[in-house]
């Protein structure tokens, strides 16, 4: 615009201020952009603040365009230009960056300021643009663009490693500086996932293991990275319902209780902790789950209640089975028939027969102690008994008789005597 114009490039009442503006003044590496825009060509020249002399910007507005340059040169996208000048708009301003001595600010690489404390008043020169000539004879007026800021790019700021448990849910926010306006995660493990918008890391991981992680924080100024460690232990298995254990004899191990039934939150199985133990009575007993999938689960525990009941006797008298400490008085249950009892059928006591004129005591006989040896005797006058050997087992039968036992005949004639007796007799070496 020419001065004393109606242009609102200029405000004519100015010219008294503006003619104060001399000397030298701080402003010379004033840039403006689209002269940065040419990186520093011969159009730096044209700059009305670059020859240390503010007075110029008015100067410039009151010429319009000033200095043809040589050759064609290219700004912004005209190609072919020939002559170029800045354009600033001045006007007055009232105690903008006062200060004790008279000069230019610059405030930014827009504006620039005047001050002079001694009148209480001064000049603003606002950049709004370059007017360009082409080589064509065309006029072009290429207005400012304030050229955004290049943003620092984000530096992460959250903590390097992390903890996590298989079926547990977990959450890792990545946090930086800078402002960052995404983000990333990668590799993750099974389970997991990150939100891009705010960072979050979450999910139910699913596999145990250590992870790292390469995680990103993004801006405009570009992408800041780190490194996460991740690791991911194996859950303890939830036991929803114990087993139930069966009941036991006194004397045996708890490997002779079964467990049934039971529940946990991930498959497996369940065992005694102790299956050799052996409990006195009835006793709360540890038992141990152990997960079919122990790469990702750890064992658990929990307690059964086992009932011990007391070593049955068998229903003949005081017959045991063999159940208790072997003493004088029990050497004949342990060696003969006692050790048929099963816990339900009672022992087996000798049985006599008189069949053809022979008497015949058949009886179960323990096999397994070599220090064992039973024999029968016979007698007509219960004074003097005569050994008759250790019987035979030929056509005896044998169903029903236990492991390491055997079903023996013992028989003598009865001749002419009216009366005939006929026992057993059982002899250990090593005790009696």
């Amino acid at each position: 615009g020419q001065a004393n114009s109606s242009s609102p490039l200029f405000d004519p009442s100015q010219t008294s201020v503006a003619s104060n503006i001399s000397g030298s003044n701080n402003i010379s590496s004033m840039t403006q952009p689209g002269v940065v825009g040419i990186l520093g060509t011969t159009l730096d020249t044209q700059n009305p603040f670059s020859n240390g002399n503010p007075a110029t910007a008015y100067s410039a507005i009151q010429g319009g365009i000033i200095g043809p340059i040589a050759s064609q040169f290219a700004f912004g996208n005209i190609s072919n230009a020939r002559v170029a000048t800045d354009l600033y708009r001045v006007t007055n301003t009232t105690g903008i960056n006062s200060g004790n001595s008279t000069f230019w600010h610059v405030s930014n690489n827009i504006t620039a300021t005047y001050t002079d404390t001694f009148i209480g008043g001064g000049a603003r020169a606002d950049y709004l643009g370059t007017i360009v000539v082409s080589s064509n004879g065309d006029v072009n007026f290429v207005a400012r663009t304030a050229s955004a800021p290049v943003a620092n790019i984000p530096v992460i700021t959250s903590p390097s490693s992390a903890n996590g448990t298989v079926g547990t849910a977990f959450s890792y926010p990545i946090t930086a500086n800078n402002s960052p306006t995404g983000f990333a995660a990668t590799p993750l493990p099974t389970g997991l996932s990150v939100n891009a918008t705010s960072g979050v890391i979450s999910g139910t991981p699913t596999a145990a293991g250590n992870y790292t992680i390469n995680i990103s924080a993004i801006n405009s100024g570009g992408t800041g990275n780190a490194t996460l460690t991740l690791a991911i232990a194996r859950s303890i298995p939830v036991i929803n319902t114990p087993p139930t254990a069966s009941a036991i004899t006194a004397g045996r191990p708890l490997s002779d209780s079964l467990l049934s039934g039971g529940s946990a939150s991930v498959p497996g199985n369940f065992d005694f902790a102790l299956p050799d133990f052996i409990p006195s009575a009835t006793s709360t007993q540890l038992v141990t789950f152990t997960p079919s999938d122990t790469t990702n689960y750890t064992t658990a525990n929990t307690s059964v209640t086992v009932t011990v009941n007391p070593a049955p006797l068998s229903p003949f008298d005081s017959w045991t089975g063999g159940n208790i400490s072997l003493t004088n008085s029990l050497l004949t249950i342990y060696a003969i028939g006692g050790g048929s009892y099963n816990g339900t059928t009672a022992s087996q006591v000798p049985v006599t027969n008189l069949v053809g004129g022979n008497l015949t005591i058949t009886a179960i006989i323990r096999t397994n102690d070599p220090a064992l040896t039973v024999t029968a005797e016979h007698t007509n006058n219960l004074t003097t008994w005569t050994p008759i050997g250790n019987g035979t087992i030929t056509g005896v039968d044998q169903t029903g008789c236990p492991p390491d036992h055997e079903r023996r005949a013992y028989s003598i004639p009865i001749g002419t005597d009216t009366k005939r007796f006929l026992r057993l007799r059982a002899l250990i070496s090593d005790i009696f």
